[in-house]
């Protein structure tokens, strides 16, 4: 048995097989997004998926609410030095079923041939109580020959299959200007805080409109924890340069603890890390076909970079 097929359920990887062993090349691109990444060397080679199911089951919370003073904001990794007990095996059950829907993606992706996959698409789907499934889909995609930029590798195993959620204009803007997707990163967090006097008086006293200080802060440093784990996750990269984010999300709930009530939030940030992979084209842009509005002729016209040059003249 093959490595990438060791990584896959028996049905996945046959399916994989399957796809192989057809002439037809499945794809989730648009027209546009599939002329883009041809135009940047890149074909389909079909489609991948991975999927997990995680049983997350309830494992109790900690506010840190003495009863004194303001409550603490209080966050699953233990950031800052603030003390947290509850969650934090929650959110690595998180972390472990997008990993292994992602490594199983891109185990596909191995087991078709391709050298990244696109339009990276993650969802998570509650099967019942406690149960989720974590689901990543995309386009599998192969370099052309003499298409692969000459900063990576051609020899099979030495780059591992990239995955994007960029869509195929972006990926083949990246390209042109000498970036390439290295992986999808993903920054989880949960934060905690007692509903204190000082919150429920904001939340049922004040006028209408008006700013609640302690949820505020809850929601701030939920998206900040987010934020740093995301950060930590975009550097395991090997020559990670930046990365692009494509979403940020929120969710809010409420938990019960011994003393009434806390307010709960949890946040997720997902993006590609991006790494170099040349200098960029540095040919004049392609010839636009332009039609003249002066007559019924009409031919290319190069545009230009001169100070004095009309770029978007045409001649008919």
């Amino acid at each position: 048995m093959q490595d990438w097929a060791r990584e896959l359920p028996a049905i996945a990887a046959e399916r994989v097989l399957r796809q192989r062993r057809s002439s037809v090349s499945g794809s989730l691109l648009s027209a546009p997004a599939a002329l883009a990444l041809a135009s940047a060397g890149l074909e389909p080679a079909g489609e991948a998926m991975g999927c997990a199911v995680m049983q997350l089951g309830g494992v109790g919370s900690y506010c840190g609410y003495s009863g004194m003073g303001p409550a603490p904001v209080v966050v699953s990794s233990g950031g800052s030095g603030r003390a947290w007990r509850g969650y934090g095996l929650y959110v690595k059950a998180l972390y472990q079923g997008y990993d292994a829907a992602l490594a199983r993606l891109r185990a596909e992706a191995t087991g078709l041939g391709a050298d990244g996959v696109v339009g990276v698409d993650l969802q998570v789907v509650s099967l019942d109580t406690g149960t989720r499934e974590f689901v990543a889909l995309g386009t599998a995609v192969r370099w052309r020959t003499g298409s692969r930029p000459a900063a990576q590798p051609s020899t099979p195993g030495q780059v591992p299959v990239f995955l994007t959620e960029l869509g195929g204009q972006d990926v083949a803007k990246a390209a042109a200007a000498g970036w390439a997707p290295l992986g999808v990163a993903i920054g989880l967090s949960l934060a905690l805080r007692h509903r204190d006097g000082a919150v429920e008086l904001a939340s049922r006293m004040l006028a209408p409109n008006a700013e609640v200080a302690g949820l505020t802060h809850l929601v701030h440093d939920c998206r900040s924890d987010a934020r740093d784990q995301f950060a930590r996750r975009c550097a395991t990269f090997p020559g990670a340069a930046q990365a692009v984010v494509s979403s940020m999300r929120l969710r809010t709930f409420e938990a019960g603890c011994s003393m009434g009530s806390d307010a709960g939030a949890e946040a997720m940030m997902v993006g590609t890390v991006l790494g170099r992979s040349g200098p960029g084209r540095t040919e004049p842009p392609p010839v636009l076909q332009i039609m003249s509005l002066r007559g019924t002729g009409s031919r290319p016209v190069r545009r230009t970079t001169s100070a004095t040059a009309d770029p978007w003249r045409t001649e008919g």
